[in-house]
């Protein structure tokens, strides 16, 4: 590994990244061709539809003997198809192969770079790993587990407030935060929220102040309370809106709902009677949701950090202090300090008059 190949590597995770989360279930992928010092071919993958973008830099090309090829994530490999990333590398007498990280998919880890290498062809490995890691990480999240990416978001005051003790919140953050809000859930294939914060705001759950495309709108409700005159059941987005509840739900409203358009996702209660969220996880999982952003309450917020259910924490905090209100956080059972929830991967950023804090909790199981 060098500094010329960290900066070609920079170059093909910056084109991957043009169409962030855009590709399910492709992870995003950019590809660089060098010869000497200088680009040849560039490319990414723009649609499901279109090659992939070491096909793509390569298709046109005659053979390329003296080049190296960067890219963020291990090419596609098929011993069946001549048309493979893998295959066009060889057959393009491609020399040397860098790549940034390994593709998870059990059909692939691995395997085409042990292709490469046997058929001559030098294979540099783990260049920028972890930025090429975190460009696709819902694809690993939701490729080893099948379960989708939890970011949890919420917005609090200095002294850890979402709200004021009569309920008000809006707007604890600034409107750069906001923008921000709606930034995530363009990237996030759904966003989730619990019945209390429907109850309390009606809200939309859509993009609206950046653009992108509104993800699915997830709202957990054990008892079925959603009112029909709610926004999310009367608007143009609700085929793309999921109720999760349970048996206790009365039939003839699931009906009511399911008929306007809606889904129903009927899941079982935990022990305390409530939607089992690590089995509403699931579910959604299995019907192609790679990556969920929960805006709910300090309820939702606190079952989540507690059965440590979620990926990734955003807290946007304002620069103001509300005394006596709601908590964004409540119980979670720790008794010593050595118990608490701790981070890596942190990043903290102004906007706007705010402090934006990112981080993921320590010790995440299914991470390789």
């Amino acid at each position: 590994m060098n500094n010329k190949d960290e900066f070609f590597m920079q170059k093909a995770i910056q084109l991957a990244g043009r169409k962030r989360y855009k590709n399910k279930p492709e992870p995003l992928a950019g590809a660089v061709l060098v010869k000497g010092d200088q680009i040849i071919a560039q490319g990414y993958q723009k649609t499901n539809a279109e090659p992939h973008a070491v096909s793509q830099v390569l298709y046109n090309l005659a053979p390329e003997q003296e080049s190296t090829i960067y890219t963020n994530i291990e090419p596609c490999f098929s011993p069946e198809n001549n048309f493979s990333c893998a295959k066009m590398l060889v057959q393009k007498g491609i020399k040397r192969c860098v790549i940034g990280t390994l593709n998870p998919a059990p059909e692939i880890n691995g395997k085409s770079i042990a292709y490469l290498k046997a058929q001559g062809v030098e294979v540099t490995f783990g260049v920028l790993e972890e930025k090429c890691r975190q460009l696709n990480i819902f694809y690993f999240k939701y490729t080893q587990t099948g379960l989708p990416f939890v970011t949890v978001k919420y917005a609090q005051s200095l002294d850890g407030r979402l709200a004021t003790a009569t309920g008000q919140s809006q707007w604890i953050s600034s409107g750069s935060s906001l923008r921000l809000a709606h930034q995530l859930r363009s990237i996030h294939d759904g966003i989730l929220i619990g019945i209390g914060t429907l109850l309390k705001d009606n809200p939309r759950l859509t993009v609206r102040l950046v653009k992108g495309t509104s993800p699915w709108r997830i709202i957990v409700d054990t008892s079925l309370k959603i009112p029909l005159t709610a926004n999310v059941l009367n608007d143009e987005h609700i085929k793309k809106t999921i109720i999760v509840t349970t048996k206790v739900a009365e039939k003839k409203k699931m009906a009511a709902i399911e008929k306007r358009g809606a889904k129903i996702l009927k899941i079982n209660q935990d022990p305390q009677g409530q939607v089992d969220l690590r089995e509403a996880f699931f579910r959604l999982g299995r019907i192609g949701i790679h990556s969920v952003m929960v805006e709910g309450g300090a309820k939702m917020i606190t079952s989540l950090l507690k059965n440590k259910l979620f990926d990734r924490l955003v807290i946007t905090i304002a620069p103001k202090i509300i005394g006596q209100g709601i908590e964004a956080v409540g119980e979670l059972g720790v008794k010593e300090l050595k118990e608490a929830i701790k981070f890596n991967r942190i990043r903290f950023k102004k906007m706007g008059a705010d402090l934006i804090f990112e981080g993921e909790p320590v010790n995440q199981t299914w991470k390789v």
